[in-house]
C-alpha cells in the first residue's frame, strides 16, 4: 500500500509507483495510451526517469520495431514515450534491453574500425567522464581521486573551474580509475578497449550511487553493527571497482558486474532493515522472519542470478512494507 494507505497502481513484483489512483487521480488517468482510465489499469513505472505508464500499452510500445528516417531499423536502447530517456533499467524489460545492447554492440564493432568513427568515440567519450568527473567526487569512493585532480586543477591556473575544459581534466587526472581511463583513450585504444572504456564510464556513476547510499547508511544511526556491515560493503564495492578497471569489459562481465554490484545494494539494504528493526524494537511475525532468513542466506552465495536478486529484492521490499506498517 502506498503512503495514503490507497492499494498500489503497479504490477506486483516490480517497483511500485508513487502515484495513487485516487489522489493522483487526474494524472494517473490522463490518456496516453488509452487504457489509463479503466479502474483495473495496472501501471509500470520506468526506472531511468520516472515516468509512469499503462502496463498494456507500455508493453505494446516496448515490443515495436523503431525505424530511422531513412527507413532502416534503428539500433539502440528503447526510450522513455514521454522524455526519450533510454530505457537502461527494468525489471520487466530486462529481454528487450539485453537485446538492444546486444545490437548495439554488434554495430558499434562493424563501426569502430573505421579511423574517423574511433576518433570522433575517443572525443566523446572524453567529453562524457569531463561530465561525470565532479558528481563522481561527491561520493566517498572517488572522492580522494577527484580532489587530488582538483588541487593540480587549481596549480594549472583553472581557479574558478577545476573541470572547466578536458585539457585542464587531462593534466589534473593522473591517477585512479577516471585517469586510467583517460591515459587508455589518449593511447589509440583498439575497439575493445573503446568498448571496455564506454562500459566503465557507464559503470563509475552507479558504482558512485552505491557508495553514496552506503555513506548516508553509516550516518543514518549510532549503531556499531550497522557501520561495521557498512564497511564491509563499502569493501566489496572498492573490490568491484577494482575489477571494473582491471577486467576487459565484455558483454558478459559487464552483466556479472551489474550482478554483484545489486548484491552488495541489497546486502546494504538487508542490514539497513536490520537496524531498522533493532532500533525501534520491532516483533516481525514468523513470515517477515522467514524472509530474512532467505535474504540473508541468498546474499551469502559468491554469485548470484539476476533471478536470485529479483527475489530478494522482493522479499526485503515485502519486510520494509512490514516495517512501514508499524509506525
Amino acid at each position: 500500500r502506498l503512503k495514503c494507505r490507497h492499494g498500489c497502481i503497479g504490477v506486483c513484483g516490480e517497483p511500485c509507483p508513487k502515484l495513487c489512483r485516487v489522489c493522483n487521480r487526474d494524472e494517473v488517468t490522463e490518456i496516453f495510451f488509452g487504457d489509463e482510465d479503466d479502474p483495473n489499469a495496472r501501471f509500470v513505472k520506468l526506472e531511468d526517469c520516472g515516468h509512469v505508464f499503462e502496463s498494456k500499452g507500455l508493453d505494446t510500445w516496448m515490443d515495436q520495431t523503431q525505424t530511422d528516417e531513412d527507413g532502416s531499423t534503428h539500433i539502440g536502447l528503447k526510450e522513455c514515450p514521454k522524455c526519450k530517456t533510454p530505457v537502461r533499467r527494468s525489471l520487466r524489460y530486462g529481454n528487450v534491453v539485453k537485446r538492444a545492447l546486444d545490437d548495439i554492440e554488434t554495430v558499434k564493432r562493424k563501426m569502430i574500425e573505421q579511423s574517423e568513427q574511433m576518433e570522433k568515440s575517443v572525443a566523446r567519450l572524453t567529453k562524457e567522464l569531463c561530465q561525470i568527473v565532479v558528481k563522481l567526487g561527491e561520493s566517498p569512493l572517488f572522492k580522494n581521486e577527484i580532489n587530488a585532480g582538483v588541487l593540480r586543477s587549481f596549480r594549472l591556473g583553472a581557479i574558478a573551474q577545476p573541470f572547466a575544459s578536458v585539457e585542464y581534466l587531462l593534466a589534473a587526472l593522473d591517477t585512479g580509475p577516471c585517469g586510467t581511463i583517460l591515459k587508455r583513450l589518449r593511447g589509440r585504444p583498439t575497439a575493445d578497449e573503446l568498448w571496455t572504456a564506454e562500459n566503465r564510464i557507464l559503470l563509475l556513476p552507479t558504482l558512485a550511487e552505491v557508495s553514496t547510499n552506503i555513506e548516508k547508511g553509516k550516518r543514518s544511526g549510532e549503531d556499531f553493527l550497522l557501520s561495521s556491515e557498512c564497511a564491509k560493503c563499502e569493501d566489496q564495492l572498492k573490490a568491484l571497482l577494482g575489477n571494473v578497471m582491471a577486467t576487459e569489459l565484455t558483454k558478459d562481465v559487464v552483466e556479472d558486474v551489474q550482478c554483484e554490484l545489486q548484491r552488495i545494494e541489497l546486502t546494504f539494504n538487508f542490514h539497513l532493515i536490520q537496524f531498522t528493526i533493532r532500533s525501534r524494537k520491532l516483533q516481525l511475525p514468523d513470515k517477515e522472519k522467514e524472509f530474512l532468513r532467505r535474504v540473508e542466506a541468498g546474499l551469502g552465495l559468491k554469485k548470484m542470478s539476476q533471478d536470485q536478486l529479483d527475489t530478494i529484492r522482493e522479499a526485503l521490499k515485502l519486510v520494509t512494507e512490514f516495517c512501514s506498517r508499524s509506525d
